[in-house]
């Protein structure tokens, strides 16, 4: 039953919990025992994941390309894709986008 409800209707550990009228806690030490693995909070909308697939793809095209464009390719919104950009023009990831010519580093992109 706890596999049909949390991997056939994907349903949540709450909404499990008060269908069934048990607490969350009990639910996670039950998914525990049965051996079924539990899926990452936030599912497939976590900033982190959406944020992974804009470091995964070339990166010319995610900081050269219009927003709008991006976040269609990406499957992710316009404004993860601006935060991105901004987090890897900041500095954070600034290194990721320099090139290592013979005279030092220079930067792939013009600064705003």
């Amino acid at each position: 039953m706890l596999l049909d409800f949390y991997v056939k209707e994907e349903m949540s550990i709450k909404t499990i919990a008060l269908k069934l009228g048990a607490g969350t806690t009990t639910i996670n030490r039950r998914l525990s025992i049965c051996g079924i693995t539990k899926k990452p909070k936030g599912g497939a909308n976590n900033l982190a994941r959406q944020k992974m697939k804009l470091h995964r793809m070339d990166q010319r095209l995610v900081m050269f390309a219009p927003l709008k464009k991006v976040a269609e390719i990406s499957g992710t919104h316009t404004t993860t894709v601006y935060k991105y950009k901004k987090e890897v023009k900041g500095g954070k990831l600034d290194g990721l986008l320099h090139n290592q010519s013979g005279n030092g580093i220079e930067p792939l992109f013009d600064p705003f």
